[in-house]
């Protein structure tokens, strides 16, 4: 994840922050594109609402941001972002005050393309993964794009892994408890770890090859 300098957090949370309680709405699919958003502490999901059902497309953590295209003319936000647990604080710059740090912050504006970059990159990487037909594959390099970011400091769910999979819990269930039987993954009270990230990737190549 791209680092991106935008002053003293504590100082910008003071001025533009708000905390929210567990699944209070930040914004919803469809509204104007109007702020900036930085996750000061806490937890912020990012949700796509389908016709039957919601999917979570990204989880963010302290110092993550998103809402990056409140920038454009006319932008619309393209996902729901609602917080994920209690005592989340964020802070929201309004479109105009991230316009003129672009236009007159040089270091800011080099962060803001490599953030973009790097949210880019990692959009195609959970493309690619969404199309992997094998479920225990595709579960495993869910796990390795997550913890490649968090290392093992956040751990995610079994619902969380099957809403951003698209498998529904029984089959993630199943493709977990393969994983965990290969001794490279670990599940404890709903939280799942990964044990040896070089050995889950070259057991997900063998399994690609079979």
């Amino acid at each position: 994840m791209a680092d991106i300098r935008i002053g003293k957090l504590p100082e910008l949370y003071e001025k533009l922050g708000k905390e929210y309680k567990s699944g209070e709405i930040i914004y919803l699919e469809g509204e104007k594109a109007s702020k900036f958003y930085v996750v000061y502490e806490g937890k912020v999901n990012i949700i796509r609402f389908l016709p039957d059902a919601q999917r979570l497309i990204n989880i963010l953590y302290d110092g993550q941001t998103f809402g990056e295209n409140c920038i454009l003319d006319g932008a619309r936000y393209e996902e729901s972002a609602i917080a994920a647990v209690d005592n989340t604080k964020v802070i929201a710059i309004p479109k105009k005050g991230m316009i003129n740090l672009i236009q007159q912050n040089s270091p800011f504006t080099m962060d803001f393309i490599r953030l973009l970059i790097s949210k880019i990159s990692e959009a195609l990487n959970y493309l690619q993964i969404k199309w992997i037909p094998d479920s225990e594959i595709k579960i495993g390099q869910i796990l390795l794009a997550h913890f490649g970011r968090f290392a093992n400091t956040k751990k995610m769910s079994i619902e969380e892994i099957s809403s951003i999979s698209g498998l529904n819990l029984e089959a993630t269930k199943t493709a977990l408890e393969k994983l965990c039987s290969s001794g490279y993954v670990s599940l404890e009270d709903n939280e799942i770890s990964i044990v040896s990230a070089q050995n889950l990737r070259s057991y997900l190549l063998q399994l690609g090859r079979k």
